[in-house]
């Protein structure tokens, strides 16, 4: 008899708990990710990660979700990637959890270089492959596992440094962000580098090969530094020349930077406060930057 009772607590707990691992159950996302047509095999082992973010909140706005590692091994084209979707869960006994709504996006964290010839970071988005967040495909929410191969595109690469001027270094805690923006007049594509300052760091080097996106004709480029010292200029700057420097605040001055073509060994160094007399008459700004490239 006390057997029997025993049984029947059990099953009661079993009961009691059932609605909780139902809730906690989780659903995959996975799927092969690849090397784009005409690249060549990986030259080394070429590591990103793929990650989601995620409206978990219903308000359109999307934050960090799930991650892994995909790792194109030396000689390879492609590899598998597997991971597991945001589960919102619900509080309703006897209820499943809720997926939200997500984008997919990567980064290249080791071995991509100009010459493999790939995007290093973006979203996905089927119909379109390689595009930037404001395009990426938000994926429903979704309550079984979902299958999501990835290709990277070809790219258009920039390569470089960002400095500090002559005489300053970082103290920590600075921001310098690298904003590389499509021309188009309507939906600009936008791909953004951010470095955070360690003490004594005076250059940053950057490499982000970009997704040449239909309707875009080329490229423009900006650089700004948050929480730097007062006498480097915190507004947005802008390079006039094929080779990166003299920066310039005049946006009418920047350089464009051609679809198809790589723009390597930039160098982007950031205007000092001392530095802002320079010419101010418009004309004679441009004759000097055509004088500077010849």
């Amino acid at each position: 008899m006390q057997a029997f009772r025993i049984s029947i607590q059990l099953i009661g707990l079993l009961a009691f708990l059932l609605p909780f691992q139902v809730n906690a159950q989780t659903h995959t996302l996975s799927g092969n990710f690849s090397l784009p047509t005409g690249a060549p095999n990986a030259q080394s082992n070429l590591i990103f990660r793929v990650y989601t973010l995620t409206n978990t909140s219903g308000s359109g706005e999307f934050s960090t979700g799930p991650a892994t590692i995909a790792t194109i091994s030396q000689g390879s084209r492609s590899t598998f990637y597997s991971l597991n979707l945001q589960n919102s869960t619900s509080t309703v006994p006897g209820q499943s959890g809720n997926y939200a709504p997500f984008k997919l996006g990567f980064e290249c964290l080791q071995g991509c270089n100009l010459d493999q010839q790939t995007t290093t970071q973006g979203f996905w988005k089927p119909t379109a492959g390689v595009v930037d967040l404001t395009r990426a495909e938000v994926f429903p929410a979704n309550s079984s596992d979902l299958s999501v191969n990835i290709t990277l595109g070809n790219a258009d690469f920039f390569t470089g440094n960002i400095r500090f001027p002559e005489g300053f270094t970082a103290q920590g805690g600075e921001t310098i962000t690298l904003v590389i923006t499509g021309s188009s007049f309507t939906n600009p594509p936008v791909f953004e580098r951010q470095f955070n300052a360690g003490s004594g760091q005076s250059v940053w080097s950057f490499m982000l090969g970009l997704p040449r996106i239909s309707g875009v004709g080329g490229w423009n480029l900006s650089v700004s530094c948050g929480a730097c010292d007062e006498e480097i200029l915190s507004a947005i700057q802008y390079p006039t020349t094929a080779t990166g420097d003299p920066m310039t605040l005049d946006v009418s001055l920047q350089r464009f930077f051609v679809k198809f073509q790589n723009a390597t060994d930039l160098n982007l160094t950031l205007l000092a406060e001392e530095q802002v007399n320079a010419p101010s008459n418009p004309v004679l700004g441009a004759l000097f930057l055509l004088l500077q490239e010849n």
